[in-house]
């Protein structure tokens, strides 16, 4: 058998490489906020250390996910130097009804877009809300037949 070399094959393979590589970084790009409501109501500032380390991550807008596939459209803005999630942050605030100390986890999930967990004070994960959270539960009153 005869291997006749390919020109710039080793061109192609470095940048194979290269590619699962950065692709591998971005994979285990996440961060975690805690939330304080005078200081997280408007805007939540991105973690200084992970814009600076996977900048490419961050654009002018991008989406939040959360488990049950429910997204949410952010608007990034700079602030002296800091990074916030602004426009829709409220939205997602309200969803989930959060409270003081609730964390919030962010992993990036490519095309500049988040999953988030959130879990409450207590430790425990909270689940999105349901449909039927959404609505008032109405009172029925009874009558005899």
């Amino acid at each position: 058998m005869i291997i006749l070399p390919i020109p710039n094959s080793t061109f192609r393979l470095a940048s194979a490489v290269d590619l699962r590589a950065t692709v591998a970084k971005y994979e285990k790009a996440e961060f975690f906020k805690i939330f304080l409501p005078d200081r997280c109501a408007q805007r939540i500032q991105i973690s200084p250390v992970y814009v600076k380390k996977y900048s490419k991550t961050v654009k002018e807008r991008i989406i939040l996910k959360d488990s049950d596939g429910k997204q949410w459209q952010i608007e990034v803005k700079k602030d002296g130097g800091a990074v916030y999630m602004c426009n829709g942050w409220p939205d997602f605030i309200k969803h989930y009804d959060l409270k003081y100390a609730d964390m919030l986890v962010f992993t990036y999930d490519r095309s500049y877009s988040f999953n988030v967990k959130v879990f409450g004070s207590n430790g425990c994960r909270k689940d999105p809300p349901t449909a039927i959270d959404d609505f008032d539960v109405l009172s029925v009153k009874s009558e005899p037949l």
